[in-house]
């Protein structure tokens, strides 16, 4: 019998879900992302919908990609190929959608590449917009887009376009709750009851910051090529083992900082996509490195399933043991935009992934301090070098020990001694420090020196302050895109405390 396999994907769905900056919108896109790939294809295909059985049925519906085994007297395909297209831009306006089909030869490895090719050709071919309108039309205040609705919004009414519109909905009041139960079901314990992050007025803290959070596995196109070569039904079992290895991650590690937020009455985190090994989500700032580094332990151990696959890398005899992850993290106040802090912790996961070489789980995580961020490369060259061969880009930070570079526990350890009354002073010098490196790198020593000699080493307190201002101001060399540069942890350290323990909403 002739089996056919059709492939769909979801284009630009981080700048779909980012367009604005407000979190129900944001949340709401997220959804309507996960509806695409769930709910919208099993609708459409019909009562014939089943998971793969070894010959026909679902082989992946994650990440915003579809595959689908068909057999040649199914009438759902041609149905499918013909309605998917609409139905996705009607249910989530302004989204990108491709699709493709290729019979099926008998060789699931050499079907998928093929099936990539086409899906990838589609990907070129510029969809008509359905947001356009014309000149004398009505057009929302935040995105310039033709108005379809108007609504009570916090006691004001707001016009909103068609996409705004799809993707504006309360979870808590919603009759259907979309996809609300399901991504908190992925990422939080049954047992929990309080609702999550919706408001950031209402996120708790002692500040304003809150951290925009891209997690994203490292090497796994490697090792879905190796596994496609085993057969769908493999694939289908990897794809389910990822997905369980996942959540289960996402819920140990909301165990390892619940009591950052014991007795508050919401969830100060709100998971976006999860979905494969990408992770992407909003938390409040003061746990955002903790709870990374619980993700990327858990996700390490969560992943040795892979053993029984018995694969290896290209040109490695050693064979894959467990997955690792890096982890892009954007420190910014609630009121940012947030598409700047997504494409901000999206490059700090790159550069991350760039300098681990995609071997080990580590992140990288940045302070914003100005009201307009370009990419990451420009903030290193504008804020993180003081001087041409010296930077303040010491990450990334490693799970796991690597030579020339520190631990996450090692930062938050350094930063939480940062807190008592010789703390304070400190830092202060640290800041005089930091200044005084832009200005002159001798007057700067001379600095550092004085502050050493102040601190002493005759008692265990004072040896232990003396070590810490002697790792944040001691140069590391380091190779970055070719350059060799001295490198200290002096401003990120600082960095992380202020985000952490810092008090602006105390009242009086």
């Amino acid at each position: 019998m002739t089996k056919f396999l059709y492939g769909a994907a979801v284009q630009g769905i981080q700048n779909f879900i980012f367009q604005t900056n407000k979190l129900k919108e944001i949340v709401g896109a997220s959804e309507l992302v996960e509806e695409i790939c769930m709910e919208v294809f099993e609708n459409e295909v019909g009562d014939s919908f089943h998971e793969y059985n070894g010959d026909t049925g679902a082989v992946l519906m994650a990440s915003g990609h579809i595959k689908y085994i068909f057999d040649e007297k199914a009438p759902a395909l041609a149905k499918v190929v013909l309605n998917m297209p609409k139905v996705v831009q009607e249910h989530a306006p302004g989204i990108t959608f491709s699709q493709a089909v290729v019979k099926m030869t008998g060789n699931y490895n050499k079907d998928v590449e093929n099936l990539e090719k086409f899906l990838k050709i589609q990907r070129n071919k510029p969809m008509r917009s359905q947001t356009l309108g014309l000149m004398g039309i009505l057009r929302s205040r935040h995105t310039g887009l033709p108005v379809t609705n108007k609504k009570p919004i916090m006691g004001k009414e707001e016009y909103l376009d068609a996409g705004a519109n799809a993707k504006y909905f309360d979870p808590a009041n919603s009759k259907t709750e979309r996809t609300y139960d399901k991504i908190r079901g992925k990422t939080i314990p049954d047992d929990e009851k309080r609702p999550l992050l919706i408001n950031l007025n209402k996120k708790g803290g002692n500040n304003d910051w809150i951290a925009v959070i891209h997690i994203d596995g490292n090497g796994l196109g490697t090792v879905v090529e190796e596994i496609c070569k085993l057969g769908a039904e493999r694939f289908k079992q990897f794809s389910t083992d990822l997905d369980n290895a996942v959540k289960i991650s996402a819920k140990e590690t909301f165990n390892a900082v619940k009591d950052k937020f014991k007795g508050e009455n919401i969830i100060p985190i709100r998971p976006l996509i999860l979905s494969g090994e990408d992770y992407n989500l909003i938390c409040r700032a003061d746990f955002a490195v903790e709870y990374v580094q619980a993700f990327l332990s858990s996700f390490e151990d969560k992943t040795s399933f892979l053993k029984d696959y018995h694969l290896k890398r290209k040109g490695e005899d050693k064979e894959i043991e467990n997955l690792t992850a890096c982890a892009g993290i954007a420190f910014v106040k609630s009121s940012f935009p947030f598409h700047y802090a997504y494409n901000l912790a999206n490059g700090l996961c790159d550069f991350a992934k760039k300098q681990s070489e995609r071997k080990a789980s580590c992140l990288m995580f940045h302070k914003v301090q100005d009201s307009f961020t370009e990419s990451y490369d420009e903030i290193v060259e504008r804020e993180l070098t003081p001087k041409d061969g010296h930077s303040w880009q010491y990450g990334p930070y490693f799970y796991k020990k690597q030579d020339g570079y520190l631990k996450i526990d090692e930062i938050i350890t350094m930063s939480n001694q940062l807190l008592n009354k010789e703390g304070n002073a400190i830092k202060s010098h640290l800041r005089q420090w930091l200044s005084l490196m832009h200005e002159d790198i001798n007057v700067a020593k001379q600095k550092i020196n004085r502050v050493l000699s102040i601190v002493g080493d005759k008692t265990d307190k004072a040896k232990k302050l003396n070590k810490l201002v002697s790792t944040l101001t001691n140069a590391q060399p380091r190779k970055i895109k070719d350059k060799d540069l001295l490198v200290y942890p002096v401003y990120d350290i600082l960095a992380l405390h202020s985000v952490t323990y810092q008090d602006t909403n105390s009242k009086g």
